[in-house]
């Protein structure tokens, strides 16, 4: 059996791991179909590198969503990729699509997925974002409530961060971001490792 990973990229400067953390993922799971969701501020850190370093996965920005829907009955996206993941793994996630996810808006691709998915698969999500941001009391209540929803968070990591201070708020070692999907591929029984 093969597994459907779905692969939100948000707005984080973290997005530049995505290619290792997608060919960390394929090393785990060979037979993994991966495909990748781009928020439109994702594009600036993915696009040029997933042209260049990743023909392995399919790849969707926001202009996808309706381009094969004319009439009732034909594809809508981001209803397809909802039923067809095991696993939404939303790595990394800034803190305006965590805004975004904690008050229901629904206003690009990534973010219609979270709206249609159904809660009895995971739904993963790996923050990053500057200390101060995290640090905003509005993450604390939309980390709550996305946990009670039912997200599984990967909390971030202390370290040197883009914009030249050392704080909380980076992505957490993709090596343990991968452990973590394992934990939850076995945790809901998806595939037999």
């Amino acid at each position: 059996m093969s597994l459907n990973i779905l692969l939100g990229c948000t707005g984080s400067v973290a997005t530049i791991k995505v290619p290792e953390l997608v060919d960390c993922l394929k090393k785990k799971w060979n037979n993994a179909n991966i495909r990748l969701v781009l928020t439109k501020n994702s594009e600036f850190f993915l696009t040029k590198v997933l042209k260049e370093t990743t023909s392995k996965v399919e790849w969707y920005k926001d202009v996808d969503e309706w381009k094969d829907w004319k009439h009732i009955g034909d594809p809508i996206l981001h209803i397809n990729l909802s039923k067809w993941a095991d696993i939404f793994l939303i790595c990394p996630l800034d803190a305006n699509t965590m805004a975004k996810l904690a008050t229901g808006l629904c206003d690009n691709l990534l973010t219609c997925i979270c709206r249609a998915w159904d809660f009895k698969k995971p739904i993963i999500v790996a923050p990053a974002m500057n200390t101060l941001m995290w640090q905003n009391p509005l993450s604390s209540q939309h980390v709550a409530l996305l946990t009670q929803l039912g997200y599984f968070f990967i909390y971030p990591i202390t370290k040197l961060l883009a914009c030249g201070d050392t704080g909380i708020g980076a992505m957490e070692e993709v090596s343990l971001i991968v452990e973590f999907v394992y934990q939850h591929i076995q945790k809901f029984n998806i595939i037999n490792h």
